[in-house]
């Protein structure tokens, strides 16, 4: 009985070499953008359905190009411009949290004292339409938020689930 639990253990462990090597291919169509955020690097990233992903952080430069704390890159790693140009300036302050809604919105958690998302006045919960913009239709409620967000979940119902800094008030 011994030489048979030898048997798989060797069986099993030859197997997870090779399925762990197989998992580490590099993906040779992959163009990495080079980040340069100074001091924090990149705090949340998201895959989105179609490949793309999203990335905040303290973001100085996107490959040598200003980069507002957000960048979506493509599925291929290089960035996406369309985006870009819908951020704008982005937000006033570090995006530390990141959650995509069914219809493709984007949910946005700062740290406390996000006060506009590109130029516009907002609170430190956020939501984008799929392309970057602002979505204009959605607001957090009240005085909002008194502490950083530092995660977000979306339900099956569409309720909004947000982790934060405790704090012993909110809306006053």
């Amino acid at each position: 009985m011994r030489l048979f639990y030898s048997f798989i253990t060797v069986a099993l462990l030859g197997c997870g070499s090779w399925l762990s090597a197989a998992a580490q291919q590099l993906d040779p169509g992959f163009a990495p953008s080079t980040l340069t955020a100074p001091g924090g690097g990149v705090f949340a990233s998201l895959k989105q359905p179609d490949g793309k992903v999203l990335i905040t952080g303290q973001l100085q430069l996107l490959n040598g190009q200003p980069s507002p704390r957000m960048a979506r890159l493509n599925a291929d790693g290089t960035p996406d411009g369309t985006f870009r140009s819908q951020a704008g300036s982005g937000p006033s302050a570090n995006i530390t949290a990141l959650a995509l809604q069914p219809d493709g919105k984007i949910l946005l958690g700062g740290e406390y004292g996000v006060t506009g998302y590109n130029g516009a006045p907002v609170q430190n919960l956020i939501r984008l339409n799929a392309d970057g913009s602002l979505d204009n239709s959605f607001s957090s409620g009240g005085t909002g938020w008194q502490s950083s967000i530092y995660s977000i979940a979306v339900q099956a119902d569409g309720k909004i689930l947000v982790g934060r800094v405790l704090q012993s008030t909110f809306n006053g």
